[in-house]
């Protein structure tokens, strides 16, 4: 392919050329031609797109009789990648499938207690640069948290989310400002060592810097281009709620500990399901290539259409003067009432938490039947982060006077 015929985003490609390589499209190497031990020449295979395969991607066949070969003395075998794990100086260490590092999802950890590994070397390996400094700074907090001795269990992580101004932050959001041009050494002049790509002046690094549109801040664009104003924005306070774990064995309950559940933006976003058409207008416009329609929390007004979800779908209720939430996850009923204790009820299990230490008042189990399980306290911490957010930062939402026979049980 020549460099009019290529794509102007493909600049690797586009350099290539610009440097006197060719490009070779369906083509797989047969075999080396290496007389004397020395090479001298490739054997290749000419290549066509065949039938697709179970994912939808067409497999390259060999074309019968059009074998060539092409002469060359040095050769560059890229295939992949995989990590030099001689640093670990021949210690054990728990790769996945892919042969990258097998890492604890929540801190980074490895399976060597006390190592942490970020970046290409782990999950699904080469990623982006982005990737990477999130990582460190995921390690990092990990780290911190070791020191962390605190007996409180509420940790804010800001005392004030940061400051911003909402109508600059939307003004620039409504126009497209392009990227700055990335300088490169003249091919001419690529001949030795030197840098290709060329670092940008003081001043063009400043404009390239200001095109962030600051989603860490606030993002909410699936906010902003829902048609039907389906998509809504609230406030969270940032932080960890520390929550008890419980296990059922044999109808007993007995604690297990307690786990963190963690907030870490201020504005976050949630579906009015009733107007939701489930247009797809979200999943074009997220930046982190979500669905925020099917992924965020769901809110529902209609209790028949409540009761007909299986997962992620939440109904804010009042009853004997409280507010109250209930959510369905995985088909089963849960519910949240927040007094002078919170009160939870799931299928299985009753608590009542200290509202201000979330410390367990008491615990039962709901039947002598309830079968074996482990109580996930994630489901607890996201409703009690959406009824406290919601009641706090978007009173006017509608909230439904709960019918006696909905709940699990009677709150008051």
């Amino acid at each position: 392919r020549t460099r009019a015929e290529m794509p102007a985003q493909d600049e690797e490609l586009c350099d290539l050329l610009d440097e006197g390589g060719r490009l070779v499209e369906l083509t797989a190497p047969k075999a080396l031609v290496t007389p004397g031990g020395r090479l001298e020449r490739v054997e290749m295979w000419k290549m066509q797109l065949g039938k697709a395969d179970s994912s939808g991607r067409m497999r390259p066949e060999i074309v019968p009789g059009a074998e060539f070969e092409a002469e060359l003395d040095s050769l560059i075998v890229a295939i992949g990648q995989l990590p030099d794990l001689r640093v670990f100086k021949g210690e054990d260490i728990a790769l996945n499938r892919s042969g990258f590092l097998e890492v604890d999802p929540a801190t980074l950890e490895t399976s060597l207690p006390g190592v942490y590994a970020g970046g290409d070397i782990i999950g699904g390996g080469p990623a982006s640069i982005v990737k990477a400094a999130g990582d460190g700074r995921k390690i990092a907090e990990a780290i911190l948290a070791l020191g962390d001795h605190s007996t409180a269990t509420t940790r804010v992580l800001d005392q004030s989310w940061p400051a911003f101004d909402g109508v600059d932050l939307l003004r620039r959001r409504a126009r497209t400002e392009p990227r700055v041009a990335i300088a490169h050494l003249p091919a001419a002049d690529r001949k030795g060592f030197e840098e290709v790509v060329l670092t940008l002046s003081p001043e063009d690094a400043a404009d390239e810097a200001a095109r962030c549109l600051d989603c860490d801040v606030m993002c909410s664009t699936c906010d902003g281009v829902c048609p039907n104003r389906a998509i809504l924005t609230y406030r969270t306070t940032p932080g960890d709620l520390e929550l008890p774990t419980f296990s059922v064995r044999e109808g007993r309950l007995s604690s297990s500990g307690r786990a963190s559940f963690r907030v870490d933006q201020g504005p976050q976003v949630a579906v009015l399901s009733d107007a939701c058409n489930e247009c797809g207008n979200c999943v074009t416009f997220c930046p982190t290539a979500g669905q925020p329609w099917r992924d965020k929390p769901r809110l529902y007004f209609h209790r028949g259409d409540f009761e007909d979800q299986g997962n992620n779908a939440f109904m804010l209720l009042r009853h004997g003067g409280l507010r109250g939430i209930q959510a369905r996850f995985e088909d089963k009923l849960h519910e949240l009432f927040d007094g002078d204790t919170l009160s939870y009820r799931s299928p299985y299990i009753s608590l009542s938490l200290d509202p201000e230490t979330l410390e367990v008042v008491e615990a039962t189990t709901r039947a002598p039947d309830t079968p074996d399980q482990t109580f996930d306290p994630a489901l607890l911490g996201a409703m009690i982060t959406l009824l406290r957010s919601l009641t706090r930062s978007m009173p006017e939402l509608p909230v439904i006077e709960a019918d006696p026979g909905w709940l699990l049980v009677q709150a008051g």
